[in-house]
């Protein structure tokens, strides 16, 4: 079942995220997101033409790709990750007494753990529980760490618009 319902990204996405959102309607569902979280006057949103990610947190700045390709049931789950997730854990940690002071607390970086609930947190409220993105990353990064681009790309090239 999960082989054939999953087997292209494209297809997958298509079943389980929903139409792609115009413009203004991910605009409107920011602005949204942010009064919700009480963010509103604290975080600024801002679009850029030449982004790897289709969504990053830099500072204070939600900064998205445009033009934008953003699935309407997936939206609730990206912001989830990047300012429930990231961006809190920031705003945040900048209250404590470590702020900029983690090594004199001996503290260690924890960006692995935090991008590991970063994922989670991106699916808790999704209809659709399967992690085929996110499978198909963690399964990436193991073929890189034995193969060649060549032999990861050829290991993925009949999966369409994978990663």
């Amino acid at each position: 079942f999960v082989r054939h319902f999953c087997y292209c990204n494209v297809g997958f996405m298509e079943r389980t995220g929903g139409a792609i959102m115009t413009h203004s309607q991910v605009v409107s569902f920011w602005t949204s997101y942010l009064t919700s979280q009480g963010l509103s006057s604290t975080v600024n949103i801002k679009f850029r033409k030449h982004m790897a990610a289709p969504t990053m947190v830099s500072g204070k700045t939600v900064i998205m790709r445009f033009p934008t390709n953003y699935r309407i049931h997936r939206m609730k789950g990206t912001a989830d990750h990047e300012v429930g997730t990231h961006l809190l854990r920031r705003l945040n940690e900048a209250q404590q007494p470590w702020f900029k002071r983690q090594e004199e607390f001996g503290m260690q970086r924890s960006l692995v753990t935090e991008e590991g609930l970063a994922c989670l947190n991106t699916y808790l409220e999704r209809g659709e529980k399967l992690m085929f993105r996110a499978a198909m990353s963690y399964y990436s990064v193991c073929m890189a760490e034995k193969n060649s681009f060549v032999g990861v790309w050829n290991a993925l090239k009949d999966r369409k618009s994978v990663v």
